[in-house]
């Protein structure tokens, strides 16, 4: 997010300056909300300090002293080289779009942290300097200057501040969850904002538009390429598990019992991939898992799938 939006504010600012509108386009331009910013954050360090002087609570406990940081290893390693692939990454984007000045899209980038704010999506701060006003009945001046603040947290998600122009993030026109809260929806998106930006889901898990608004035109080739197990379950679902084994020509290679999870698990064969087809004994939601093409019966497959150790392949939730 921070290298869509730097390389786009470098764009708007350079966009700018050649339409004769003088703008001197460095790097600080980035971090023309820093002030608002900063005032924010004295903000809430003038009733952080009331708070702990009337509770003598301070919030620590939380910091991880510098003696407990763990070694580097090979996690670690590999993490520094996927930072240093996504810095190329960064700057192959920013040569394309800004060419000489791909410096600036980069610098933007750097310091777009200090011109966006996360609205509703991140209330916690807020949440904290209200109920120091409204539970533990602090009043400080500053609550004044808070008020346009807090709606805007109130009545609205991400922003992007800046002291010339402003982007604002509204609330979806729809928002569809099912029994649990999760995002759902069976005959449409489960959201979508007024532009006409949507997205589905199917309890919870984000499928493409086809799978919910024409479930008809899922097709096996499109299910075995998929890569994530809760998309490819709710893809078979859409289908019905009957025609998807009757369409991918599945062979049933073996059948079982399984006593322990009270369930039936079957394994087959889906052209060049066996899928052992199995339940999760929280949900009863069932899954086809793929397992190496030698796979011949179902304890083998449950076996390769644990790692050998014996283990439920779907765990309880």
């Amino acid at each position: 997010m921070a290298m869509v939006g730097g390389i786009s504010s470098a764009i708007w600012y350079l966009r700018k300056e050649a339409a004769g509108n003088k703008v001197e386009a460095t790097p600080n331009q980035a971090g023309s909300a820093s002030a608002f910013m900063g005032g924010r954050s004295r903000f809430f360090t003038e009733v952080h300090e009331a708070v702990v002087e009337s509770t003598g609570w301070d919030g620590r406990g939380y910091d991880v002293p510098e003696s407990e940081y763990p070694t580097p290893n090979t996690d670690h390693v590999a993490s520094a080289e996927y930072e240093i692939t996504l810095a190329r990454e960064f700057k192959f984007l920013s040569k394309f779009f800004l060419g000489e000045k791909f410096m600036l899209g980069l610098a933007s980038a750097e310091r777009f942290s200090s011109v966006y704010q996360g609205g509703n999506m991140w209330s916690s701060v807020d949440c904290f300097i209200s109920a120091a006003r409204d539970v533990l009945g602090l009043r400080l001046p500053c609550y004044e200057k808070y008020g346009s603040w807090e709606k805007c947290t109130k009545l609205g998600g991400f922003r992007w501040m800046s002291e010339e122009f402003c982007v604002v993030s509204d609330f979806p026109e729809v928002l569809a969850v099912d029994e649990d809260n999760r995002p759902h929806n069976e005959t449409g998106p489960s959201h979508r904002w007024s532009d006409g930006w949507e997205f589905y889901h199917w309890h919870g898990v984000r499928v493409p538009k086809h799978v919910i608004m024409d479930p008809i035109k899922i097709t096996v080739e499109e299910i075995e390429a998929e890569q994530n197990e809760e998309v490819r379950r709710v893809m078979i679902e859409r289908m019905g598990w009957l025609e998807y084994l009757q369409k991918s020509k599945a062979i049933r290679l073996d059948r079982r019992y399984n006593e322990r999870d009270g369930q039936w698990e079957e394994l087959y064969q889906v052209g060049d991939i066996n899928r052992f087809v199995v339940s999760d004994p929280s949900t009863g939601r069932k899954y086809a898992l793929g397992v190496v093409a030698d796979t011949t019966t179902c304890d083998v497959a449950q076996d390769w799938l644990s790692c050998g150790l014996n283990k439920r392949v779907i765990h309880s939730s």
